[in-house]
């Protein structure tokens, strides 16, 4: 049973009419009959390796896992650039290769932007040459002991930063954390020396519930994925 890596897939481009004609087929794909009969219902990658990659097919691209997500065509703020999200659960890692194939073969127009996290094994990636769609640099989780006791005894992490994505570099978050907890630690100039510094500072409070952890982002380009397993 492999961990599963969530991954948020944003296609964009200047030409509406290519996107939106991906957007449709994408949505075909996922709504329609499966190209052969596999585990993950409606949204297999499997399908979209089919229809797009006969060539290759899902017996040899790397698709394993499905689309939970896709959202309307959207225009940016600065009315420059036309957009869809997509979501994706996938094994161990985020899977962007297959798309990256796709958008060459037959959008080439379109370019990705993307988000991937899977916890287990401490894989954080992403990559977005625009900074407008995923704009995060440090994964953050955790569970402190709370300075506003009134709310309970415990502050977490991901209620406090929206998710565990952030924006903050590492002083920001530093001066959150020290609003928010009366955990006393090490300020630090890098993220493994944050973690380090909370994790000891930890270990002295005899109270299972608590724990931190801090990763940085991975840049790694689409072009970076091997589509073929």
């Amino acid at each position: 049973m492999p961990n599963w890596c969530f991954t948020g897939i944003t296609f964009y481009s200047e030409y509406e009419e290519q996107l939106r004609a991906m957007h449709d087929r994408f949505e075909e794909i996922r709504n329609g009959k499966s190209t052969v009969e596999n585990d993950f219902g409606h949204g297999w990658m499997g399908d979209y390796a089919n229809v797009f990659l006969p060539e290759y097919g899902h017996e040899k691209v790397d698709c394993r896992g499905s689309v939970t997500y896709i959202g309307d065509v959207e225009i940016t703020f600065g009315n420059d650039l036309v957009f869809f999200k997509i979501e994706t659960e996938t094994a161990w890692d985020a899977k962007v290769g297959m798309w990256q194939k796709i958008v060459e073969k037959y959008y080439p127009d379109v370019k990705i932007a993307y988000v991937g996290e899977e916890c287990g094994c401490g894989y954080f990636v992403k990559y977005d040459e625009t900074g407008q769609f995923y704009g995060e640099e440090y994964y953050l989780d955790g569970c402190l002991p709370a300075k506003d006791k009134a709310d309970g005894d415990y502050v977490y992490l991901s209620d406090e930063f929206d998710g565990c994505g952030t924006r903050l570099d590492l002083e920001e978050i530093q001066e959150h954390l020290d609003l928010v907890t009366d955990l006393e630690y090490k300020h630090a100039n890098t993220y493994q020396e944050l973690s380090k510094n909370i994790d000891d500072a930890l270990s002295v409070i005899d109270d299972e519930e608590l724990y931190f952890s801090v990763d940085e982002y991975a840049i790694v380009p689409p072009a970076d994925f091997d589509f073929l397993i």
